[in-house]
């Protein structure tokens, strides 16, 4: 059960579900993206240089997973933090 805009509280799961409706759609909207203002540029160059100042090592690697929580649950590449 929950409330409906008027303060009643719904009595069916339709009716919760209308209200829950009528709530979300009231905060979401939907917006031009001609209105969205861009972000300023933090890289200047081409685009076929925009990753050449990325180093990756294996140390690098083996730090970043030596501070993995492994009482977290899998990421969306679904891989456990538990080697």
């Amino acid at each position: 059960m929950s409330s409906q805009q008027d303060g009643t509280n719904t009595s069916t799961p339709e009716q919760t579900c209308d209200s829950f409706n009528d709530y979300f759609s009231s905060v979401f909207t939907s917006e031009s993206m001609d209105s969205i203002e861009q972000p300023p540029l933090v890289f200047h160059g081409s685009e076929k240089d925009k990753l050449k100042t990325i180093s990756i090592t294996a140390e690098k690697v083996k730090k970043a997973l030596g501070k993995m929580r492994i009482d977290k649950a899998p990421g969306v590449d679904d891989m456990s933090p538990k080697f």
